[in-house]
């Protein structure tokens, strides 16, 4: 019982995450040595989801290899330090979701207990760098943007800290094919990392 860690070293080998050695060794926590591909952790998301979509744990927490635990003190403070009460909080988040709003993909969407700090950002072209890709990704696989029943959205909410904490249902609301196409289109390299000039001791963040 108890949480699991799945650590995914990309660029970086498992055998400097020297903090966390007691953890590898007492079989609480794996590690994975990987190339860093152009999404970074939008792809490592989505593979995790795509590779244990059959056997996910209750809840999937992602988060930097430098997370303010502060924030996840916070949150668990509030359930008394209970990680069994703050799933059920993440789960009854998402299917209270559900029943409200049918039309949910539309909608930006806070989990109640997410471990995160909720950011606000404009969402246009002139204002937002990555607006051309997320524009398409939204216009392609959300059907309310793809049929133009739902606007665009204007601002784009989006956590600090826990990246990505969801339930098991609300990962398996969409299908393993689904995830599947996502992991591809996040695992291309990124070209411009590639072409320019790099330092000496150049990380692939470069």
């Amino acid at each position: 019982g108890g949480p699991r860690m799945l650590l995914v070293g990309k660029g970086t080998r498992c055998g400097v995450l020297t903090s966390l050695r007691h953890h590898l060794r007492a079989g609480r926590a794996h590690c994975i040595e990987g190339p860093n591909v152009g999404a970074r952790e939008t792809h490592t998301i989505w593979r995790f989801c795509f590779d244990f979509y059959r056997h996910l744990p209750r809840i999937t927490l992602f988060v930097q290899d430098d997370p303010q635990l502060q924030v996840l003190k916070r949150t668990l403070e509030q359930h008394a330090f209970s990680a069994v009460g703050w799933a059920r909080t993440l789960e009854a988040s998402f299917e209270s979701r559900k029943v409200a709003d049918p039309a949910a993909a539309a909608t930006p969407w806070l989990p109640a207990g997410c471990g995160c700090v909720p950011v606000r950002e404009p969402f246009g072209a002139r204002s937002y760098g990555g607006y051309r890709p997320l524009h398409w990704w939204l216009a392609s696989f959300l059907r309310p943007f793809a049929n133009g029943s739902a606007a665009m959205p204007t601002a784009l909410h989006w956590p600090a800290m826990a990246q990505f904490a969801m339930p098991r249902a609300a990962i398996r609301g969409r299908t393993r094919g689904w995830i599947e196409l996502n992991v591809h289109l996040s695992e291309v390299p990124a070209p411009l990392a590639r072409n320019i000039a790099r330092l000496p001791g150049m990380s692939d963040d470069g």
